[in-house]
């Protein structure tokens, strides 16, 4: 704002004329305007915060949110050092700018920017704002009305109205019935419609100094990175423009190119797999041919009473056999065996194969045949799949424009649990990640078991009512953090008690369920996966195992001890006498 850079300090302070139209003037008319233009606090103000914390009482406990995050403060002060009880902000006025150490304040000046009314999404600005753009929703004209009975009841702002419970709705005896239930609804109607994103840089640049800390991760980290990434994702990360579709295209044509001469090969391969497999069942019905007629001929020697037994020979399809008779002997020249059959050994010249033998020889072969053709059909069919898939993205070349991408791509992960054995640093880890990332938590880190309550159904409110925090700041990523688990969202089994499953439902109903809340993100972390649920467990796009640290982790760790307290020569065999040492017990 300044024409020069002047550095601050409890003597020398900064400030000027606000120029008219620039983003300081513009917030301060704009937040003045949604306020209702004219500023009636019911009594004289020394200043007027610009941008209130809020302070939400729940069935949990007192949560306090500073949107500017302790770090400044933006008040208007007047230059009659009071302001009177009723005043407006004039589009002439002249604003002025001062930063300050200890106490004082600063101005503007710039056209009043009309509060465009969003009856969708009734404004929290303040109460008097809120009932109106509810009243002006369903049309029905009682504004003035239910503003004056929720005074008449003590209810002067916004924050009393969102913080009633609900058996103080009942209690409130100037406000018709028809109010109560219009209103009450409103905050059950409250949503997030597009949650907000993290930098990329600063997910890089969290876990980068969670190791400078000390934390040994042995890999963890990078696979952390992948489960943020689609927070960091826009959606003009994902629009195709015609530039990168024809790079995209000429990739995608070599790679079905590639696709169809390898279903070429597989088409060869598999006629030269059916052929062998169809000769051998044509040789297993030309043996039971040729075994059925030589067994007739030999029943027929028999009925005749034909002197001599008659050996059978087996037939093989085109071989060539011969047979006489000799003063009683009989010759003959053997049938040459397949390949198959030239394994069995022959114990004299006159040894032949019988036609069974062959026959199970050849069925071998087809069994063994069988998978090889069905797993080369089943790459055929896979291969012909992707090339549709690939023609289909040709046909659909149009859709790939600037102002086509595809939100599913960018979803984020609604949470992750960290699973291992004790004293690993998950609860450490879980709790100081969204801090350093920008992700705000809506709780304090929380134990499973804080959350339970002795009266029926006071646990299930108190979870919801946290989780719903995350309406009050619908430009944030939130998370809540829980340890142990494993206690909130047990393995439901016929045993299992209707206090926990009640729990259960409530907590998957806000993670991508009916209640869903799509800027909350759930951290947690257990030692026993195994009893957990398997609807949680789906919801949780991130299981990342935490073990015990390496032999390189635990020399890491050790390293940080100071060289008057151990010689730096001793941390090598320390570090093997440690081996299977959990990072707390190491610390």
């Amino acid at each position: 704002l300044a024409s020069k850079t002047i550095s601050v300090s409890s003597v020398d302070l900064i400030g000027g004329p606000v120029p008219s139209g620039s983003t300081l003037d513009a917030f301060i008319r704009i937040q003045l305007d949604m306020r209702g233009g004219t500023i009636d606090a019911g009594r004289a103000l020394t200043k007027l915060p610009l941008v209130d914390p809020i302070v939400l009482v729940d069935e949990f406990d007192t949560w306090y949110f500073d949107h500017l995050r302790g770090l400044f403060e933006l008040n208007l002060v007047p230059e009659q050092q009071i302001f009177p009880h009723k005043w407006k902000l004039a589009p002439n006025t002249k604003l002025f700018y001062l930063f300050e150490l200890p106490d004082d304040s600063t101005s503007t000046d710039q056209k009043v920017v009309q509060r465009a009314k969003n009856i969708d999404r009734p404004s929290t600005i303040s109460l008097e704002l809120f009932v109106e753009d509810v009243c002006e929703k369903e049309n029905n004209g009682m504004a003035e009305d239910w503003i004056k009975a929720l005074r008449a009841d003590h209810i002067f702002s916004y924050d009393h109205l969102a913080n009633l419970k609900y058996t103080e709705w009942d209690q409130l005896k100037q406000l018709p019935l028809n109010g109560r239930k219009i209103l009450k609804s409103q905050f059950s109607e409250v949503g997030v419609q597009s949650p907000a994103k993290l930098n990329a840089e600063c997910v890089g640049l969290s876990f980068d100094e969670m190791r400078r800390e000390g934390f040994a991760d042995d890999g963890l980290f990078d696979q952390m990175k992948l489960f943020f990434l689609p927070l960091t994702m826009v959606e003009e990360d994902l629009v195709v423009n015609e530039t990168r579709w024809k790079t995209i295209s000429t990739r995608l044509l070599t790679e079905r190119n590639e696709l169809v001469i390898r279903k070429q090969d597989l088409a060869i391969e598999l006629n030269e797999k059916e052929d062998e497999y169809y000769r051998h069942d044509d040789a297993i019905r030309n043996l039971r041919r040729t075994h059925q007629s030589t067994m007739q001929k030999s029943d027929q020697a028999r009925g005749n009473g034909g002197g001599m037994f008659q050996r059978i020979r087996k037939m093989v399809v085109g071989s060539a056999s011969t047979s006489s008779s000799n003063t009683g002997e009989q010759t003959g020249h053997p049938i040459e065996a397949p390949p198959l059959a030239k394994s069995k050994a022959r114990q004299n010249d006159y040894e032949t194969f019988s036609a069974i033998e062959l026959i199970e020889q050849h069925r071998q072969a087809m069994e063994e045949l069988e998978p090889i053709r069905e797993r080369l059909r089943n790459q055929i069919e896979a291969i012909q799949d992707l090339t549709d898939s690939l023609d289909e993205s040709f046909r659909n070349a149009k859709l790939n424009s600037d102002t086509k991408s595809d939100r599913d791509l960018i979803k984020p992960n609604r949470g992750f649990i960290m699973y291992g054995p004790p004293g690993t640093g998950k609860s450490d880890i879980m709790s100081k990640l969204s801090i350093r990332m920008g992700i705000n938590m809506v709780a304090p880190p929380l134990a499973a078991g804080e959350l339970n309550r002795p009266l029926v159904g006071e646990s299930e409110r108190i979870i919801s009512d946290i989780c719903m925090r995350c309406h009050r700041i619908p430009y944030l990523m939130c998370c809540v953090s829980i340890d142990e688990i494993d206690s909130l969202a047990p393995k439901r089994k016929d045993d299992t008690s209707d206090g926990n499953v009640a729990k259960l439902s409530v907590l998957l109903s806000v993670i991508d369920g009916i209640k869903d809340v799509p800027n909350l993100m759930i951290f947690c972390a257990t030692n026993r996966l195994h009893m957990m649920d398997d609807a949680f467990l789906r919801r949780m796009s991130g299981k990342f195992f935490v073990g015990r640290p390496s032999s390189h982790a635990r020399k890491s760790i050790l390293s940080g001890v100071k060289w008057w307290h151990m010689p730096p020569s001793l941390i090598d065999s320390l570090t093997m006498a440690t081996t299977n040492f959990s990072g707390a017990a190491l610390r």
